[in-house]
């Protein structure tokens, strides 16, 4: 019984991280779900095309309108302050699956894009975020993963040693 529940949980944690992070909205459903722009930060689509290039996901964060991008191991990827270099694990990134970042851009034919925070609040993990965005002039990025707290599905494998490890010590506290 114990196998077949850490098998199951495998599999749970497997198609987790396979999951594509994010979805897509209408710009005038988004206004009315996630409030209004707080802070914003608009580049090229092209630049934005390069930067996810081969990657899996990217996080981003803007503070004080400045954007910084990063890949899933928290090297950035844009951004004049820190590029190049690797964010701490503690420094706070929204994570989107870069898959949903090309149907996002598929569905324009723009030559800009904006990354967002907008005013409305969400609960993840006991913890309150904004909504954080990637926005063409018709259509909205949500729902992306904040990390810190839920790192879950950008880092699924250290997230399954963790449980294997976890699994372990429930068989001999429970057993």
């Amino acid at each position: 019984m114990k196998k077949i529940f850490l098998l199951i949980l495998f599999f749970v944690l497997f198609a987790s991280a396979l999951m594509a992070q994010g979805q897509i909205y209408k710009k005038a459903d988004a206004e009315v779900q996630f409030g209004e722009i707080v802070q914003k930060h608009t580049i090229d689509v092209s630049l934005l095309k390069n930067i996810i290039a081969g990657k899996e996901k990217i996080g981003f964060n803007i503070n004080n309108n400045l954007l910084l991008i990063a890949d899933e191991n928290r090297n950035v990827l844009y951004g004049t302050l820190f590029f190049g270099k690797k964010i701490n694990d503690s420094e706070l990134l929204f994570y989107f699956g870069v898959d949903m970042v090309q149907k996002l851009l598929s569905l324009s034919n723009e030559e800009t894009v904006t990354f967002t925070i907008r005013a409305g609040k969400r609960v993840v993990k006991g913890e309150t975020f904004n909504y954080y965005c990637i926005e063409t002039t018709q259509w909205v990025l949500q729902l992306s993963n904040p990390c810190p707290p839920d790192c879950l599905l950008i880092f699924p494998i250290d997230y399954m040693f963790f449980s294997a490890h976890a699994g372990i010590l429930s068989k001999r506290i429970f057993s």
